[in-house]
């Protein structure tokens, strides 16, 4: 079955993946910060949330894809995402393992990565940048069909998002048990799926708010708009009652700035689907769905691209003050030239999944 691509998908995760590069720009020397005024700093910061950006759009584009689908056989849908991430992954393992020198530790740990369960059984090193992320996301496809028969409904996701706060910090106390030294505010717990659930049940959410419109195809008009409004209220009540606890603990700081953003680029992407007629025709929305066609190339190369870009060019600028915009701009280029590239390998995979599943 031919599926129906929306063009705010692609968009989104343009949107995504630039604020997860711009994020990751100034990690690779520690002298970079040190040129970065206050507020540069926190704008390249604020590129910490694209990977929640993500995992919102993740959510509610795998939902249309099983409303529609109306498989029974959900090994077809782990052998499409299997084929779709797996290929890149293991390659930039390969790649990634050799750049950074990475250190595989023992089998265990090689296995853990492979598995994508590197996130979930610490300590472990992760043998990509970012795996974890990736980890995180395979973690939910491994769930989404069971999630995807219990929770049908708006009510029901709704019901369920609530519950995973307070379920969050009943798991942050158990696991306390077993690992002293850390809790779910530390970045490997933070990226874990116990965490991240509550960012993937906000595309739940997006899902039924925007099902006439997305599965049923009906046009918006003033009643579906009310619709949605009433029912995005809710996560606006919960955003402010969240914005207005304090930062009272360090996982606590986590999870507020994580719940409050995350349910802000709720909101965006709602608006995002409502007015996508009004601006699908502008330059940066076409710019952004051009680099979120190869959004998860990206997310595995940049890493890789960057590093050769300062390493080669701007570390040996003496003065590199004043110049970050252009190793920003160069290093974004060279990515997305190295991401269309790969994009052509990851394409030729899904083909192959697609048969396999084309014949179940």
């Amino acid at each position: 079955m031919q599926l129906k691509k929306y063009e705010f998908v692609d968009f989104l995760r343009g949107i995504a993946i630039f604020l997860v590069f711009l994020n990751h720009i100034p990690r690779f020397d520690h002298t970079l910060f040190d040129d970065l005024s206050y507020l540069q700093k926190k704008f390249f910061l604020a590129g910490t949330y694209g990977v929640q950006l993500f995992y919102i759009v993740s959510a509610f584009t795998l939902l249309i894809s099983l409303y529609r689908r109306s498989e029974k056989n959900y090994f077809n849908f782990y052998l499409r995402r299997i084929f779709r991430i797996v290929p890149i992954f293991y390659l930039g393992i390969i790649v990634h393992t050799h750049i950074f020198n990475l250190e595989p530790t023992n089998l265990k740990n090689i296995l853990l990565n492979l598995l994508f369960l590197n996130n979930l059984i610490p300590p472990s090193n992760d043998l990509i940048l970012g795996g974890t992320t990736i980890a995180t996301e395979m973690n939910f496809y491994l769930i989404l069909p069971l999630m995807f028969l219990y929770i049908n409904s708006y009510k029901k996701s709704l019901i369920f998002l609530i519950f995973s706060i307070f379920l969050l910090f009943i798991l942050n106390k158990f696991f306390g048990h077993f690992y002293p030294d850390h809790t779910f505010g530390n970045a490997n717990f933070y990226r874990t799926i116990f965490v991240q659930i509550f960012v993937f049940l906000l595309g739940f959410i997006t899902f039924f708010i925007n099902y006439k419109f997305l599965v049923l195809k009906e046009s918006e008009n003033k009643d579906l708009i009310k619709d949605k409004l009433l029912k995005i209220l809710p996560l606006i009540i919960i955003a402010a009652l969240i914005f207005l606890l304090g930062k009272q603990y360090t996982e606590y700081f986590y999870f507020r700035n994580m719940f409050f953003v995350s349910i802000i680029l709720f909101l965006f992407v709602n608006f995002i689907i409502l007015f996508e007629k009004l601006i699908s025709n502008n330059l940066i929305f076409l710019i952004f769905k051009k680099l979120g066609t190869v959004s998860f190339s990206i997310y595995v190369w940049h890493w890789v691209v960057v590093t050769m870009v300062w390493n080669y060019y701007f570390s040996k600028i003496s003065n590199f003050t004043g110049k970050i915009l252009i190793y920003i701009t160069v290093s974004l280029i060279l990515t997305y030239i190295v991401s269309l590239a790969s994009y052509q390998i990851e394409k030729y995979f899904i083909k192959i999944g697609k048969k396999l599943t084309d014949k179940n």
